[in-house]
């Protein structure tokens, strides 16, 4: 019998090992006792919620018949030569991504950052710290506002408040859960939003979405700004 092979607290262990319930319990206290959590997170996370990965996501026979595959639907291009594929596609993946809801997985890294928060915010000493007892959300900000400084930048004082939180979540996904159902702010997207757009010239760098909120009949005037391609 084989059994899957995973990863905890950087030792493989299989679902039937018998010493999988320790590496468990060692990767619960690491999380425990670390003071800042680097999330990644890929498209098996929104397969959980059951969207489909990217390699099954453009399997529709209408695409078919006309050859286009996912690479050719996700070009920037295809607005311009093929419109109505365009938006056709999109618009499937918005419908999908608006109704999809957050898994058991998506709370569980919720719930970790929120104890993370709790915890930062708590007095304690630290070795570089002038006073005795000091918050580590202090020395964060205090990290944030020296490199801003050096980097001779400005930034929004809401903005300095994200960059101290004490997480970062990484994500190829484009269904936009983390963002728009968790609300979590520290997220970066490296394959973008399925439910915004924005210009690939780039014109500008607005961001928008074909619909308005709560309306399911595109906004012509947001898809016009669209089609500057």
């Amino acid at each position: 019998m084989t059994t899957e092979k995973k990863t905890i607290a950087g030792e493989n262990v299989g679902e039937n090992d018998d010493e999988g319930e320790e590496k468990y319990k060692k990767a619960a206290s690491l999380l425990q006792q670390c003071d800042f959590l680097l999330v990644t997170a890929g498209a098996g996370f929104s397969a959980d919620s059951g969207l489909p990965v990217y390699k099954d996501v453009a399997k529709n026979p209408v695409y078919a018949e006309k050859n286009l595959t996912y690479s050719d639907l996700c070009d920037p291009q295809c607005l311009k030569t093929n419109p109505e594929m365009f938006y056709y596609f999109w618009d499937e993946c918005y419908h999908a991504y608006k109704k999809v809801q957050p898994h058991e997985g998506h709370r569980i890294v919720q719930n970790w950052i929120s104890g993370l928060k709790k915890k930062i915010e708590s007095p304690k000493t630290h070795e570089n710290s002038v006073d005795s007892l000091i918050s580590l959300k202090t020395v964060f900000k205090e990290t944030v506002l020296n490199a801003i400084a050096n980097q001779k930048v400005e930034i929004s004082s809401s903005k300095v408040d994200t960059l101290c939180e004490p997480y970062y979540l990484y994500t190829s996904n484009v269904d936009g859960l983390f963002k728009n159902q968790l609300r979590l702010e520290n997220v970066l997207e490296i394959h973008g939003n399925a439910l915004t757009y924005q210009c690939s010239v780039p014109c500008c760098n607005e961001v928008w979405t074909f619909y308005k909120d709560n309306d399911d009949n595109r906004d012509k005037n947001d898809e016009k700004k669209a089609g500057c391609y």
